[in-house]
Parts: C-alpha cells; structure tokens; sequence
C-alpha cells in the first residue's frame, strides 16, 4: 500500500476593484484572453463556449513542466469557481472564491491545492515556493484589475514569463 502523495497548499487573497458580478464572468477560459496578454489555452469543451460545470481545456505554459488539462468541476456564479487541473505528474484542485468586500470590490480568495501522482511530480511540487506563487497572483491582480479600471489589457513585459509553449 502507498502512503500518501506529496501534497502543498497555497493561498492567495487578491483585492479586486469591482464587484463579483463583473469579475466572476472574466474567469473564464475563453474571457481571459481580454486580460491576460500570454493566455492561450485550447478549449476541448464547453457547450457555450465559455466557462461553465465541465467545460475542458488545455494549457502548456513554458513555466509549468507539460501541458495541463482543466476540467471545471464547480461553477457557481458570482460566488466560486474550482478547477481541477491535471498532468501526468500531479493534479491541483484550484479553487477561487469571491466575497463582496463592499464599495464596489470584492476580495478573491485563490487556493491551489498540489499533489503529486509520480516522482516527477513530486518533484515538481518540492521546487514551489510560496515567494513564486505569490508573485504570480499579485501579477494577475494586477492585470486583472486593469482590466476592470479601464477596459483594456494590461501590457508588459513580465507578461513574456506566461507564454505558451504551442
């Protein structure tokens, strides 16, 4: 019998300058091309063609170590969203959350959830530090937050650390 996989957990609490009706719809495969300059994701499914409970799609960002498919396993709307994404090498549960913090924000709380399924992934779920976790979601509320300020993608060149491999 195996003991149990290696698995690491992360939080991130983004603040966010609009309220969940407007942002829930933007966490979307087919939406995040509007505010994510390096998104690129190949949708396998989706009766609407956007976010929706078991919609798939795929990503292969040079950061991560092989491609990833997304399934939507709870969508419900304005209020969560939990993705599980796989590899050959490890699943993460991701789970994003809205809560109304009022004045027109709301506070997003994102947690990923690792495990591995190989040594490969067990690995790769060593090298993740919380420093390089949270420095990529700050980059997203940053772009995210552009977005819902001023309509427009926000553009950078830290954006090139996202690209797709495809």
């Amino acid at each position: 019998m195996r003991k149990n996989a290696i698995r690491k957990s992360f939080r991130y609490v983004q603040k966010l300058s609009a309220p969940p009706e407007r942002v829930f719809p933007l966490l979307c495969p087919t939406r995040e091309y509007e505010w994510i300059g390096p998104w690129s994701c190949d949708l396998l499914y989706s009766d609407s063609g956007f976010a929706e409970l078991g919609c798939i799609f795929r990503t292969d960002f040079k950061t991560d170590p092989g491609p990833e498919v997304w399934v939507i396993s709870s969508y419900e709307k304005n209020e969560s969203i939990v993705f599980t994404r796989t590899s050959g090498n490890y699943v993460i549960l991701h789970t994003i959350t809205l809560i109304d913090s009022g004045e027109e924000g709301t506070d997003a709380v994102v947690d990923l959830v690792y495990t591995a399924l190989t040594e490969r992934g067990e690995g790769y779920i060593d090298s993740l530090t919380v420093e390089a976790f949270e420095e990529e979601q700050s980059t997203l509320e940053g772009m995210l937050n552009h977005y819902l300020m001023h309509g427009s993608m926000l553009r950078s060149i830290e954006d090139s650390e996202m690209e797709c491999t495809d």
